[in-house]
């Protein structure tokens, strides 16, 4: 059983959809806790028009992970690493561990199996589209590894390890798409501590924001202000007006996804 905990499961499972017009913080440490650290569990979290979003814990020694090898003709899947570390399994490349905070795609018609490898409880997003298959298309592993494609910048790498892209563009301002496909668009934004960002966004789609490093500070002109720390999903509707500032002492590392743009 979970720790007791103040997190409120919503009734229908989903934490939001695309039918709201206000935005949402989905605090993944806090679910995390309330189901429980030492068990292999699922839950959804979001709908929206560009993703499903799903948290997933496995254990060591097996437990959990994705059991069957499968793959998807429609669709990009995608995984960010919460917590822990998972040996994936893409195509017939050589299998490969990802950890905290890393980024992991399975490029549309490779098969691909993920495997708790770690002492602890590792725990995962997985993103998908709606409306996309399930695990009924299956495919084995070929009879030979093959070695990942050598590239180093993203966008659209099959293992983004989040240490060497922090290492690669340094502690500073910037922003760069690590994902960009028919569907979804992921773009990584970094903010130092000193910046002061007196933009206010008011994007014509709806995108959803998870935090990768850091404190962010959520600013909107009718809607409560949110404080959203590593781990945290924020989900903002189009045509909202709002505002975001690093409010830690390190730099912040924040992740905007939506519909391609």
């Amino acid at each position: 059983m979970g720790k007791e905990s103040s997190f409120i499961w919503p009734k229908d499972g989903y934490f939001y959809n695309i039918y709201s017009s206000k935005p949402f913080h989905i605090e993944t440490n806090k679910l995390i806790e309330h189901r429980g650290e030492d068990s292999v569990w699922s839950e959804p979290v979001l709908f929206t028009d560009s993703s499903t979003v799903a948290i997933k814990a496995d254990m060591p020694g097996g437990l959990g992970g994705s059991a069957d090898d499968h793959v998807h003709y429609d669709f990009v899947e995608w995984w960010i690493i919460l917590k822990g570390k998972l040996e994936f399994q893409i195509g017939n490349y050589e299998p490969f561990v990802a950890s905290t905070n890393d980024i992991v795609s399975a490029p549309i018609g490779l098969r691909h199996l993920i495997i708790s490898s770690a002492n602890e409880q590792s725990v995962r997003l997985i993103i998908g589209v709606p409306g996309g298959s399930g695990h009924d298309n299956k495919k084995l592993k070929g009879s030979q590894d093959e070695l990942l494609p050598k590239r180093n910048n993203p966008p659209n790498l099959i293992h983004n390890e989040m240490q060497e892209t922090i290492k690669k563009f340094g502690n500073s301002c910037w922003s760069k798409t690590i994902l960009k496909n028919q569907h979804t668009q992921a773009q990584l934004i970094s903010e130092t501590p000193d910046s002061i960002n007196s933009s206010r966004y008011k994007d014509p789609f709806n995108q959803w924001y998870i935090v990768i490093q850091g404190n962010i500070h959520f600013s909107f002109e009718k809607n409560d202000d949110i404080n959203a720390v590593e781990g945290d999903i924020v989900y903002i509707p189009k045509d909202l007006t709002y505002n975001i500032n690093n409010l830690g002492s390190k730099t912040s590392l924040r992740m905007s996804i939506s519909k391609p743009r």
